[in-house]
């Protein structure tokens, strides 16, 4: 038989700050966990992220091995440096012994956290993916950030356009090339107030005959 869940179960899991998302506590906000805290102290932690518990540190706090005001992350008391030499938890201060390969990975996650701010969305929505699943391929997101960043380094490489032509030189070569300066190219142009020579030369000789025609009849 399937197991008995409540009444009022709900459908889908409860988001802490759904409304609010700048609110939401993230994982590059808390790296670091891995490397200073305990198996016990990590779960205590990601309950209180996971629920809305978490309240972040508004200036470092004091740590209780050197001392200096450093501390971080919320609910530790040991900075990262301390807490690895003395080998305790950050927080319960109890025993605990990271081993170097957890420390490695967790070195190399918090890295690329960081590298895969400032990309390009498509790639650093890609590269957080695969950074939130459960088992994370630390050698895909590398590949990512590599791929990304030969990309911008072609495109800043990339010649640039050659200038355009002066605005001026453009607007006269338009002009030229418009129908009207081809049409006075090929017609003349003519004054309408100068008559041409053929008509005035006609009127002339119209005259003189019209004035031999007086001069015939007065003889």
């Amino acid at each position: 038989m399937p197991p008995k869940t409540g009444r009022h179960a709900n459908k889908t899991a409860w988001v802490a700050h759904k409304h609010q998302p700048s609110l939401a506590v993230t994982d590059d906000k808390i790296t670091g966990w891995d490397a200073s805290c305990c198996e016990k102290c990590i779960a205590v932690l990601e309950w209180r992220r996971k629920y809305g518990k978490y309240k972040m540190l508004t200036v470092p706090g004091r740590c209780n091995g050197c001392k200096n005001k450093c501390v971080k992350a919320a609910y530790h008391q040991l900075c990262q440096p301390c807490a690895s030499a003395k080998k305790l938890c950050a927080k319960c201060v109890n025993p605990y012994e990271v081993p170097q390969e957890e420390l490695d990975f967790a070195r190399r996650e918090a890295a690329l956290r960081k590298a895969i701010v400032n990309l390009p969305e498509r790639y650093r929505r890609s590269a957080e993916r695969k950074l939130d699943k459960e088992e994370v391929d630390l050698d895909a997101v590398e590949a990512i950030v590599r791929k990304a960043t030969q990309r911008q380094g072609a495109r800043v490489a990339r010649p640039a356009k050659p200038a355009a032509a002066d605005s001026s030189s453009d607007s006269d070569s338009d002009k030229a090339n418009s129908p009207q300066a081809k049409r006075s190219k090929t017609t003349p142009v003519t004054s309408p107030s100068a008559p041409p020579a053929e008509l005035a030369s006609d009127k002339d000789a119209k005259m003189d005959a019209h004035s031999d025609s007086d001069s015939d009849e007065i003889m």
